[in-house]
C-alpha cells in the first residue's frame, strides 16, 4: 500500500486548485471575464486560428501604382526644372518605368542634361547592399537630343520595401482597433502581407477596414492659378483642383484649392510621427524624416517662405 505524506497531498491539492482558479475564466464569456476584479485571474487563453477559426487574408501592395506615381512626379519635376531655365523641350513616349524627352536646342543640351541629372535622389545604403552613391534614376542621352530617364532597380526595390513596411504598420494599427487578441501580421514574399485573425468570422468587415487608403504626401498649392480660372477650364497641366477636407464656404460646400501634382516629399520618407501640442497649447503633429526626406523638405520650405 502506497503512503503519501500529508504535506505532499496538501501541496498537490493546492497546486491543482490554483490551476483551476486560473483556468476558470476560460469557461466564462469574454465580457464576463473582463468584468472580474483585477485581483482575480481574468485572463483567457487565446486560441489560434486552427482551434477557434477566424479570418485568413493575404494582402498585396500595389507596387505598380507606386511606380506610376514616381514617373508622374518625375515628369513634373523635369518640367519645372527646364522651364525655370527657359530650356525648350518636348516630352516623348512614357512607359511603366521610363520617360523620354527631346531637348530642342543643341546649345542647351548640356545645361538641360545637367538639370535632369540633378533631379536624382540617393538610395538608402540598406537596399540590396548598394552604397550611398546609388541614385533613383538613370539618365541616358543621344546625339539627336533625345533623353531617356529611367527608374533604377534599386529605386523600385526601395519603394517596394518602404511600402510593404508602412502597410504592415498601418494594418497592425487598424487591427488593434478591432480588439483582436494575438493577431498574426507578417510579410510574405516581396510585396504581400499575411493577416490571420483568430475568432473573427466576418472577413468582409476586415476587408473594408483594411481597404481604406492611408497615404500622406507633401505638395504645393498653385498660387499662380485662381480657383475661379481652374473651374472655368484654365487648369494648368501640372496642377489639379482638390476639395478641402474640413473647410466649407457659406453655402456648406467644401472650399477648393489648386494643388500641384508634383509630390515634393512623400510619406515613405517619414521616420516617425507623434501627437503633440504647439506653443499655444493647440493639438499638433510632430514628425521626423529620414536624411533624404529632411533635405528635400528643407529645400522645399526654404524656397517657399511665406507662401
Amino acid at each position: 500500500m502506497l503512503y503519501f505524506a500529508k504535506w505532499k497531498i496538501l501541496l498537490i491539492v493546492s497546486v491543482c486548485a490554483v490551476g483551476l482558479i486560473f483556468v476558470a475564466p476560460n469557461f466564462l464569456p469574454a465580457r464576463t471575464a473582463a468584468t472580474l476584479p483585477n485581483w482575480l485571474p481574468n485572463q483567457q487563453i487565446s486560441l489560434g486560428l486552427d482551434l477557434q477559426g477566424g479570418s485568413h487574408l493575404l494582402l498585396e501592395v500595389d507596387v505598380e501604382a507606386l511606380i506610376r506615381e514616381r514617373i508622374e512626379a518625375l515628369v513634373d519635376a523635369t518640367r519645372t526644372a527646364l522651364r525655370r531655365e527657359r530650356i525648350r523641350y518636348r516630352f516623348g513616349e512614357r512607359t511603366e518605368r521610363t520617360l523620354t524627352l527631346r531637348l530642342l536646342r543643341e546649345e542647351q543640351s548640356e545645361q538641360g542634361l545637367e538639370l535632369i541629372r540633378g533631379l536624382a535622389n540617393p538610395i538608402s545604403s540598406g537596399v540590396l547592399g548598394v552604397g550611398g552613391a546609388a541614385t533613383d534614376i538613370e539618365v541616358e542621352s543621344a546625339d539627336d537630343g533625345n533623353v531617356t530617364i529611367a527608374l533604377t532597380d534599386e529605386a523600385i526595390q526601395e519603394a517596394r520595401n518602404s511600402a510593404v513596411e508602412q502597410s504592415i504598420e498601418i494594418v497592425r494599427r487598424r487591427i488593434d482597433e478591432t480588439g483582436v487578441r494575438e493577431p498574426t501580421i507578417q510579410r510574405q514574399g516581396a510585396d504581400r502581407i499575411l493577416v490571420q485573425l483568430p475568432g473573427i468570422d466576418d472577413p468582409e468587415r476586415i476587408k473594408r477596414l483594411l481597404g481604406r487608403t492611408a497615404k500622406m504626401v507633401f505638395r504645393l498649392v498653385d498660387v499662380s492659378t485662381p480657383v475661379t480660372d481652374a473651374r472655368r477650364g484654365g487648369l494648368p497641366g501640372g496642377s489639379e483642383l482638390l476639395d478641402s477636407a474640413d473647410e466649407l464656404d457659406s453655402a456648406g460646400i467644401p472650399l477648393q484649392y489648386v494643388v500641384r501634382k508634383r509630390v515634393m516629399v512623400s510619406g515613405e520618407r517619414l521616420v516617425d510621427a507623434q501627437p503633440s501640442f504647439d506653443e499655444s497649447g493647440r493639438p499638433s503633429v510632430t514628425f521626423r524624416f529620414d536624411s533624404a526626406g529632411a533635405k528635400r523638405f528643407g529645400e522645399t520650405t526654404q524656397a517657399n517662405v511665406n507662401r
